[in-house]
């Protein structure tokens, strides 16, 4: 059940929904947009960079990075050609490799570690080698077998925030939920578009993150149905070929462009 101080979150935001502020645009041309959004939410100051872009024009695609050749979300995407990107899923920060479920070409690369289970229950699963068939799905690790079978990329993470319109995060206890932290997303809304979505955090007084409530409650008001939380913290990031990192990545603990964290996977679209 989401508690009363989530419901009051939210109708504290909805006085003011989310769509009515004041969001900068661009239009990149052929199917992609991008917007920031830099205003108090909440009642604290909050920084929210999204990319849209149309799936049918553009195939999405996991990068796997091996250990040595790990980087920053901006370098991966890069070296890869990509038109935008986004930071992928949980990782083991000192080994740099995956501790959710991810599968390329029906290959496992990483499963779900026994200390992540609680948040994996979501997974992006690109079914065609195009990857023009992008779904997200709730996780279940007794079929992931199957699931790596029938696409062509999947990566597991969490907590999934919407499906089909329908809420299904609540509070807990643990502070991972509840705390203020940078969050990443992945999403898409009711025309099939695909969103990317950082929210900036651990910045003071220009950006001091979202719960996942809160941050449930901006993919509703973006029009999203289908939302999945990525990793957060330190590895959000977002970017496109045209414009750089849109947000700003928080290991440098500075309002700027340049902290970005090294990871082991990406998701981007070309």
């Amino acid at each position: 059940m989401v508690s009363c101080l989530a419901v009051l979150a939210s109708l504290c935001l909805n006085a003011q929904t989310v769509t009515e502020r004041d969001w900068h645009w661009t239009d990149l041309k052929n199917g992609i947009r991008t917007a920031c959004l830099q205003d108090t939410l909440w009642g604290q100051p909050r920084y929210i960079a999204v990319v849209e872009y149309d799936p049918r024009i553009y195939g999405t695609f996991l990068l796997d990075a091996e250990r040595e050749k790990a980087e920053s979300t901006n370098v991966l995407a890069a070296r890869a050609g990509a038109r935008g990107a986004i930071n992928g899923s949980y990782f083991d920060m000192k080994e740099l490799t995956p501790v959710t479920f991810f599968s390329l070409k029906g290959n496992v690369l990483g499963e779900t570690s026994p200390e992540e289970g609680f948040r994996t229950d979501g997974l992006v699963a690109i079914k065609d080698r195009k990857g023009h068939k992008v779904s997200i799905q709730a996780f279940d690790s007794a079929k992931r077998n199957r699931i790596a079978a029938r696409n062509h990329a999947v990566l597991a993470a969490g907590p999934l925030l919407l499906k089909k319109g329908r809420r299904l995060t609540a509070e807990d206890e643990g502070g991972f939920e509840t705390g203020l932290h940078p969050r990443s997303v992945i999403g898409k809304d009711a025309e099939g578009k695909i969103w990317m979505i950082a929210v900036d955090g651990r910045l003071g007084g220009n950006a001091v993150g979202m719960s996942i409530s809160m941050l449930t409650t901006l993919c509703e008001q973006l029009g999203l149905v289908d939302a999945l939380n990525l990793d957060g913290g330190g590895s959000t990031q977002l970017w496109t070929s045209v414009q750089g990192t849109l947000n700003h990545p928080s290991d440098n603990r500075t309002f700027d462009r340049e902290g970005g964290r090294r990871v082991p996977n990406i998701i981007y679209f070309k």
